[in-house]
């Protein structure tokens, strides 16, 4: 009698799609905008989600939740843009969230 043959191994779990404990090696904090100041804005949230390439460069920012809307969404770009992530040798999309607090001056 021959033995069956043994069931393939389960794949490897996938990675998720979209990465949110991504931490980067460099990072330029965005500006408070001069603007939310003189509207009187002292907080705010931006949640961006990254293209990220195979040596760790951001590629692609997109807005994906901000509050208030669009107050902080040029800043975080701009910041973002200038991040470094460790290279993985593929590419990926993270997820950041930034906070913007308007600190006593």
């Amino acid at each position: 009698m021959i033995a069956p043959p043994a069931p393939p191994a389960p794949p490897a779990p996938p990675k998720p799609a979209v990465r949110k404990d991504i931490v980067p090696i460099s990072r330029v904090d965005p500006e408070y905008p001069r603007e939310a100041i003189r509207k009187g804005v002292e907080r705010g949230r931006v949640v961006a989600r990254l293209n990220i390439d195979e040596k760790g460069n951001v590629m692609d920012v997109k807005i994906v939740e901000s509050s208030p809307p669009r107050v902080f969404d040029r800043e975080v770009i701009n910041a973002v843009m200038q991040w470094k992530f460790p290279a993985e040798g593929e590419k990926f999309i993270g997820e950041v969230e930034v906070i913007f607090t308007l600190k006593d001056q």
